[in-house]
Protein backbone atom coordinates (compact mmCIF):
# COMPACT_ATOMS: atom_id res chain seq x y z
CA UNK A 1 0.00 0.00 0.00
CA UNK A 2 1.28 3.33 -0.82
CA UNK A 3 0.23 6.68 0.23
CA UNK A 4 1.72 9.73 -1.95
CA UNK A 5 0.90 13.41 -0.92
CA UNK A 6 3.02 16.13 -2.18
CA UNK A 7 4.74 18.42 -0.23
CA UNK A 8 6.95 21.37 -0.62
CA UNK A 9 10.26 20.69 1.42
CA UNK A 10 10.48 17.31 2.22
CA UNK A 11 10.60 13.50 0.88
CA UNK A 12 9.72 10.78 3.58
CA UNK A 13 10.21 7.89 3.07
CA UNK A 14 9.41 5.33 6.52
CA UNK A 15 9.15 1.74 7.29
CA UNK A 16 7.78 0.73 10.30
CA UNK A 17 7.25 -3.10 11.19
CA UNK A 18 5.19 -4.18 14.46
CA UNK A 19 5.99 -8.10 15.50
CA UNK A 20 2.56 -10.12 16.09
CA UNK A 21 2.08 -12.23 17.00
CA UNK A 22 4.68 -12.55 20.16
CA UNK A 23 5.54 -16.05 21.86
CA UNK A 24 8.75 -16.40 24.33
CA UNK A 25 9.90 -18.63 27.13
CA UNK A 26 11.92 -18.04 29.69
CA UNK A 27 15.20 -19.21 27.98
CA UNK A 28 14.13 -18.30 23.97
CA UNK A 29 14.51 -15.61 22.21
CA UNK A 30 10.75 -14.27 20.51
CA UNK A 31 9.55 -15.51 17.45
CA UNK A 32 8.06 -13.34 15.54
CA UNK A 33 5.87 -12.82 12.21
CA UNK A 34 6.80 -9.11 10.93
CA UNK A 35 4.27 -7.23 8.92
CA UNK A 36 5.93 -4.07 7.35
CA UNK A 37 3.67 -1.55 6.31
CA UNK A 38 5.55 1.23 3.59
CA UNK A 39 4.49 4.73 2.95
CA UNK A 40 6.31 7.02 0.12
CA UNK A 41 6.03 10.71 0.40
CA UNK A 42 7.14 12.44 -2.67
CA UNK A 43 8.79 16.13 -2.81
CA UNK A 44 8.97 19.23 -5.23
CA UNK A 45 12.09 19.77 -3.96
CA UNK A 46 15.14 17.10 -3.50
CA UNK A 47 14.88 15.78 -0.32
CA UNK A 48 18.16 17.21 2.73
CA UNK A 49 20.98 15.12 2.53
CA UNK A 50 21.86 13.48 5.91
CA UNK A 51 24.71 14.77 7.47
CA UNK A 52 27.10 11.80 7.01
CA UNK A 53 29.39 10.45 9.22
CA UNK A 54 32.58 12.46 8.33
CA UNK A 55 30.28 15.51 9.00
CA UNK A 56 28.99 14.33 12.55
CA UNK A 57 31.87 15.27 14.01
CA UNK A 58 31.58 18.95 13.57
CA UNK A 59 28.16 18.93 14.31
CA UNK A 60 28.77 17.36 18.09
CA UNK A 61 31.56 20.36 18.33
CA UNK A 62 29.64 23.16 17.67
CA UNK A 63 26.59 22.18 20.08
CA UNK A 64 29.01 21.05 22.61
CA UNK A 65 27.94 17.27 22.84
CA UNK A 66 31.36 16.30 21.75
CA UNK A 67 32.85 15.20 24.80
CA UNK A 68 35.50 13.47 23.69
CA UNK A 69 37.17 11.50 20.31
CA UNK A 70 40.16 9.23 20.47
CA UNK A 71 41.87 10.27 17.56
CA UNK A 72 43.64 6.95 17.17
CA UNK A 73 40.52 5.46 16.01
CA UNK A 74 39.67 5.92 12.40
CA UNK A 75 36.81 6.86 10.93
CA UNK A 76 35.16 4.14 9.53
CA UNK A 77 36.20 1.62 12.67
CA UNK A 78 33.22 0.04 14.68
CA UNK A 79 31.48 -0.76 11.57
CA UNK A 80 29.45 -3.53 13.23
CA UNK A 81 27.92 -1.42 15.99
CA UNK A 82 24.83 -2.63 18.42
CA UNK A 83 22.75 0.80 17.97
CA UNK A 84 20.08 -0.86 19.63
CA UNK A 85 19.66 -3.73 22.78
CA UNK A 86 19.53 -7.10 22.11
CA UNK A 87 19.50 -7.69 26.24
CA UNK A 88 15.82 -8.79 26.56
CA UNK A 89 16.51 -9.88 29.67
CA UNK A 90 17.06 -6.62 31.93
CA UNK A 91 14.79 -8.24 34.53
CA UNK A 92 18.01 -9.60 35.57
CA UNK A 93 19.87 -6.84 36.44
CA UNK A 94 19.22 -5.25 40.35
CA UNK A 95 16.61 -2.90 40.39
CA UNK A 96 18.37 -0.82 43.34
CA UNK A 97 21.65 0.98 42.07
CA UNK A 98 23.53 3.53 44.01
CA UNK A 99 22.77 6.99 42.49
CA UNK A 100 26.22 8.44 41.13
CA UNK A 101 27.34 11.82 40.13
CA UNK A 102 28.71 10.77 36.98
CA UNK A 103 27.52 7.41 34.57
CA UNK A 104 29.41 7.01 31.29
CA UNK A 105 27.55 4.24 29.64
CA UNK A 106 29.15 2.29 26.58
CA UNK A 107 25.86 1.03 25.05
CA UNK A 108 22.20 2.40 23.57
CA UNK A 109 19.16 2.16 25.05
CA UNK A 110 20.55 -0.49 27.19
CA UNK A 111 22.46 2.55 28.94
CA UNK A 112 19.45 4.62 29.39
CA UNK A 113 17.55 1.98 31.58
CA UNK A 114 20.68 2.30 34.56
CA UNK A 115 20.83 5.70 33.82
CA UNK A 116 17.65 6.47 34.94
CA UNK A 117 18.14 4.52 38.00
CA UNK A 118 21.36 6.10 38.82
CA UNK A 119 20.36 9.33 38.13
CA UNK A 120 23.74 11.02 37.37
CA UNK A 121 24.22 14.77 36.96
CA UNK A 122 26.45 13.91 34.44
CA UNK A 123 25.84 11.44 31.45
CA UNK A 124 28.08 10.42 28.66
CA UNK A 125 26.99 7.87 25.96
CA UNK A 126 30.36 6.28 24.52
CA UNK A 127 31.23 3.49 21.65
CA UNK A 128 34.22 3.35 19.67
CA UNK A 129 31.89 3.34 16.51
CA UNK A 130 30.12 6.86 15.01
CA UNK A 131 26.94 5.34 14.39
CA UNK A 132 25.32 4.38 17.40
CA UNK A 133 26.46 8.26 18.51
CA UNK A 134 24.52 9.59 15.53
CA UNK A 135 21.72 7.31 15.87
CA UNK A 136 21.39 8.35 19.25
CA UNK A 137 21.58 11.95 18.29
CA UNK A 138 19.69 12.20 15.00
CA UNK A 139 16.54 9.44 16.29
CA UNK A 140 16.19 8.88 20.09
CA UNK A 141 17.34 12.24 21.17
CA UNK A 142 14.35 13.91 18.55
CA UNK A 143 12.09 11.21 19.91
CA UNK A 144 12.51 11.95 23.40
CA UNK A 145 12.56 15.82 22.56
CA UNK A 146 8.70 15.29 20.44
CA UNK A 147 7.56 13.20 23.46
CA UNK A 148 6.10 14.10 26.44
CA UNK A 149 5.11 10.74 27.46
CA UNK A 150 6.07 7.13 27.40
CA UNK A 151 2.91 6.33 24.84
CA UNK A 152 3.96 9.24 22.57
CA UNK A 153 7.34 7.94 22.28
CA UNK A 154 5.84 4.56 21.33
CA UNK A 155 3.51 6.51 19.20
CA UNK A 156 6.30 8.33 17.06
CA UNK A 157 8.32 5.24 17.24
CA UNK A 158 5.79 2.68 15.06
CA UNK A 159 3.88 5.74 13.29
CA UNK A 160 0.46 5.10 14.84
CA UNK A 161 -2.18 7.22 15.93
CA UNK A 162 -3.43 6.39 19.20
CA UNK A 163 -7.28 7.91 20.19
CA UNK A 164 -6.90 11.00 21.94
CA UNK A 165 -9.82 10.75 23.81
CA UNK A 166 -8.61 7.06 25.55
CA UNK A 167 -6.47 7.77 28.68
CA UNK A 168 -3.96 4.86 28.69
CA UNK A 169 -2.80 4.43 32.14
CA UNK A 170 -0.01 1.29 32.20
CA UNK A 171 2.44 -0.04 29.61
CA UNK A 172 0.60 -2.59 29.55
CA UNK A 173 -2.56 -0.37 28.17
CA UNK A 174 -0.62 1.07 25.88
CA UNK A 175 1.06 -1.93 24.23
CA UNK A 176 -2.78 -3.31 23.69
CA UNK A 177 -3.81 -0.58 21.97
CA UNK A 178 -0.70 -0.56 19.73
CA UNK A 179 -1.54 -3.94 18.66
CA UNK A 180 -4.80 -3.02 16.91
CA UNK A 181 -3.42 -0.62 15.08
CA UNK A 182 -1.39 -1.06 11.66
CA UNK A 183 1.96 0.84 11.55
CA UNK A 184 2.89 3.49 9.07
CA UNK A 185 -0.31 5.73 9.58
CA UNK A 186 0.14 8.74 7.39
CA UNK A 187 -1.38 11.37 9.51
CA UNK A 188 0.97 10.72 12.07
CA UNK A 189 4.00 10.71 10.08
CA UNK A 190 2.92 14.29 8.91
CA UNK A 191 2.16 14.81 12.68
CA UNK A 192 5.82 13.80 13.63
CA UNK A 193 7.43 15.83 10.94
CA UNK A 194 5.70 18.95 12.23
CA UNK A 195 6.60 18.24 15.60
CA UNK A 196 10.34 17.81 14.41
CA UNK A 197 10.31 21.06 13.21
CA UNK A 198 8.43 22.91 16.12
CA UNK A 199 10.28 21.35 19.03
CA UNK A 200 11.82 24.20 21.21
CA UNK A 201 15.08 21.85 21.91
CA UNK A 202 15.77 20.83 18.27
CA UNK A 203 18.40 23.77 16.69
CA UNK A 204 17.86 24.34 13.29
CA UNK A 205 20.47 22.27 12.45
CA UNK A 206 19.31 19.40 14.33
CA UNK A 207 15.88 19.53 12.75
CA UNK A 208 17.03 18.96 9.25
CA UNK A 209 19.32 16.62 10.25
CA UNK A 210 16.56 14.57 11.88
CA UNK A 211 14.14 14.90 9.59
CA UNK A 212 16.65 14.08 6.81
CA UNK A 213 17.53 11.18 9.05
CA UNK A 214 13.99 10.12 8.78
CA UNK A 215 13.91 10.80 5.01
CA UNK A 216 16.52 8.32 4.33
CA UNK A 217 14.60 4.94 6.13
CA UNK A 218 12.96 2.61 3.15
CA UNK A 219 11.99 -0.95 2.76
CA UNK A 220 14.74 -2.73 1.49
CA UNK A 221 17.14 -0.12 2.05
CA UNK A 222 20.03 0.01 4.53
CA UNK A 223 19.47 1.56 7.61
CA UNK A 224 20.72 5.58 7.26
CA UNK A 225 24.00 4.84 8.83
CA UNK A 226 26.19 1.26 8.35
CA UNK A 227 25.75 -0.68 11.62
CA UNK A 228 27.01 -3.79 10.20
CA UNK A 229 23.99 -5.51 11.41
CA UNK A 230 20.81 -3.38 11.20
CA UNK A 231 19.18 -3.14 8.09
CA UNK A 232 15.99 -0.78 9.00
CA UNK A 233 13.59 0.33 11.42
CA UNK A 234 11.93 -3.18 11.86
CA UNK A 235 14.70 -4.30 13.60
CA UNK A 236 14.70 -1.29 16.15
CA UNK A 237 10.68 -2.41 16.73
CA UNK A 238 11.43 -6.14 17.26
CA UNK A 239 14.66 -4.86 19.75
CA UNK A 240 12.34 -2.81 21.47
CA UNK A 241 9.00 -5.13 21.86
CA UNK A 242 11.38 -8.03 23.26
CA UNK A 243 12.52 -5.35 26.41
CA UNK A 244 9.93 -3.69 26.84
CA UNK A 245 6.62 -4.57 26.31
CA UNK A 246 4.95 -6.60 28.82
CA UNK A 247 3.04 -9.47 27.04
CA UNK A 248 6.55 -10.80 26.38
CA UNK A 249 8.26 -9.85 29.74
CA UNK A 250 5.67 -11.66 31.82
CA UNK A 251 6.81 -15.16 30.33
CA UNK A 252 9.55 -14.37 32.68
CA UNK A 253 8.09 -12.46 35.54
CA UNK A 254 4.40 -13.77 35.99
CA UNK A 255 4.38 -12.32 39.63
CA UNK A 256 5.40 -9.04 37.68
CA UNK A 257 6.97 -7.52 40.62
CA UNK A 258 9.85 -6.60 38.51
CA UNK A 259 9.20 -5.89 35.14
CA UNK A 260 6.09 -3.74 36.67
CA UNK A 261 8.40 -1.67 39.10
CA UNK A 262 7.68 1.93 37.92
CA UNK A 263 11.66 2.18 37.88
CA UNK A 264 12.08 -0.93 35.90
CA UNK A 265 12.90 0.88 32.66
CA UNK A 266 12.56 4.37 30.82
CA UNK A 267 9.04 3.30 29.79
CA UNK A 268 7.49 2.21 33.01
CA UNK A 269 6.18 4.86 34.48
CA UNK A 270 5.82 9.25 33.21
CA UNK A 271 9.00 10.10 36.19
CA UNK A 272 11.18 7.45 34.74
CA UNK A 273 10.44 8.63 31.24
CA UNK A 274 11.22 12.33 32.47
CA UNK A 275 14.29 11.57 33.91
CA UNK A 276 15.30 9.85 31.32
CA UNK A 277 14.47 12.06 28.36
CA UNK A 278 16.37 14.67 30.28
CA UNK A 279 19.55 12.63 30.77
CA UNK A 280 19.11 12.20 27.24
CA UNK A 281 18.51 15.53 25.25
CA UNK A 282 21.72 16.50 27.74
CA UNK A 283 24.18 13.58 27.29
CA UNK A 284 27.17 14.62 25.43
CA UNK A 285 28.74 12.03 23.06
CA UNK A 286 32.64 10.14 23.22
CA UNK A 287 34.03 7.86 20.56
CA UNK A 288 36.66 5.99 22.22
CA UNK A 289 37.95 2.68 23.09
CA UNK A 290 36.69 1.96 26.86
CA UNK A 291 40.28 1.30 27.57
CA UNK A 292 41.43 4.85 26.06
CA UNK A 293 43.72 6.25 29.33
CA UNK A 294 43.09 9.61 27.79
CA UNK A 295 39.28 9.48 27.75
CA UNK A 296 39.61 8.41 31.58
CA UNK A 297 42.16 11.51 32.45
CA UNK A 298 39.26 13.47 30.81
CA UNK A 299 36.44 12.09 33.02
CA UNK A 300 39.31 12.31 35.99
CA UNK A 301 40.30 16.21 35.01
CA UNK A 302 36.68 17.33 35.25
CA UNK A 303 36.38 15.63 38.29
CA UNK A 304 39.39 17.19 39.68
CA UNK A 305 38.19 20.28 38.84
CA UNK A 306 34.36 20.16 40.43
CA UNK A 307 34.06 20.89 44.26
CA UNK A 308 34.19 17.56 46.36
CA UNK A 309 34.43 13.92 45.66
CA UNK A 310 32.58 12.60 42.78
CA UNK A 311 30.60 8.84 42.16
CA UNK A 312 30.90 6.90 39.14
CA UNK A 313 29.10 4.52 37.37
CA UNK A 314 30.52 2.99 34.19
CA UNK A 315 28.32 0.45 32.53
CA UNK A 316 30.59 -1.62 29.79
CA UNK A 317 27.80 -3.71 27.96
CA UNK A 318 29.12 -6.95 27.16
CA UNK A 319 32.26 -5.33 25.65
CA UNK A 320 34.61 -7.56 27.99
CA UNK A 321 32.88 -10.86 26.87
CA UNK A 322 32.90 -9.73 23.12
CA UNK A 323 36.69 -8.91 23.19
CA UNK A 324 37.83 -11.87 25.28
CA UNK A 325 38.36 -15.53 23.78
CA UNK A 326 37.53 -16.95 27.59
CA UNK A 327 36.21 -16.09 30.96
CA UNK A 328 39.50 -15.68 31.98
CA UNK A 329 40.64 -13.32 29.70
CA UNK A 330 36.88 -11.31 30.48
CA UNK A 331 38.05 -11.48 33.96
CA UNK A 332 41.45 -10.37 33.33
CA UNK A 333 40.28 -7.25 31.25
CA UNK A 334 37.77 -6.33 33.96
CA UNK A 335 40.61 -6.03 36.68
CA UNK A 336 42.64 -4.11 34.37
CA UNK A 337 39.98 -1.57 33.73
CA UNK A 338 39.16 -1.41 37.66
CA UNK A 339 43.12 -0.65 37.84
CA UNK A 340 42.96 2.33 34.71
CA UNK A 341 39.89 3.92 36.42
CA UNK A 342 41.14 3.83 39.90
CA UNK A 343 44.26 5.95 38.86
CA UNK A 344 42.69 8.60 36.35
CA UNK A 345 39.76 9.10 38.40
CA UNK A 346 41.64 9.31 41.45
CA UNK A 347 38.61 7.54 43.86
CA UNK A 348 37.58 4.04 44.23
CA UNK A 349 34.01 5.00 44.50
CA UNK A 350 33.05 3.62 41.14
CA UNK A 351 30.98 0.74 40.37
CA UNK A 352 31.35 -0.88 37.23
CA UNK A 353 28.23 -2.51 35.33
CA UNK A 354 28.61 -5.40 32.75
CA UNK A 355 26.42 -7.57 30.73
CA UNK A 356 27.61 -11.47 30.56
CA UNK A 357 26.97 -12.89 27.27
CA UNK A 358 27.16 -12.70 24.00
CA UNK A 359 23.80 -14.90 22.87
CA UNK A 360 20.46 -14.08 23.63
CA UNK A 361 20.66 -15.29 27.48
CA UNK A 362 22.66 -12.17 29.78
CA UNK A 363 23.12 -12.01 33.30
CA UNK A 364 24.24 -8.46 34.98
CA UNK A 365 26.81 -7.86 37.21
CA UNK A 366 27.60 -4.88 39.21
CA UNK A 367 31.18 -4.59 40.81
CA UNK A 368 32.16 -1.61 43.32
CA UNK A 369 35.45 -0.83 43.56
CA UNK A 370 35.08 0.50 47.32
CA UNK A 371 35.48 -3.04 48.37
CA UNK A 372 37.05 -5.70 47.07
CA UNK A 373 38.79 -5.67 43.29
CA UNK A 374 36.87 -7.98 40.59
Amino acid sequence: MRFRPTIALFSLGLAFGLLLPLRATATDRCDVTVRVVYFSFSAAAPPIQFNRLENFRNELQQSGRLFFEDQQISLGAGQVSFIVSNEWDLFKLPMKLDHTDVFIGFGNNSSWDIAQRVRPEKYVIADIGYEPLVTQNHYFRTLFSISKTPQEFLEHMFQIKLPEDQPLNSLAEVERELRKHRPGDPEKILQTQRQIRNAPELSNRDEMNALAFFNDVKVGKNFPVDTGRLKDFTTIHKAFINRYFPSNLENYDPSGKIVQDPEYSFLNSQEAFDRTKSLVTNAQFARTNYRSPDFWKQVGKEHQSSSGDKSFTVYLSNILDAVSRSPEEAQTRLQEISVLLKDQLETDDIRIIITKGLGNSHTFEVHDLRQSPP
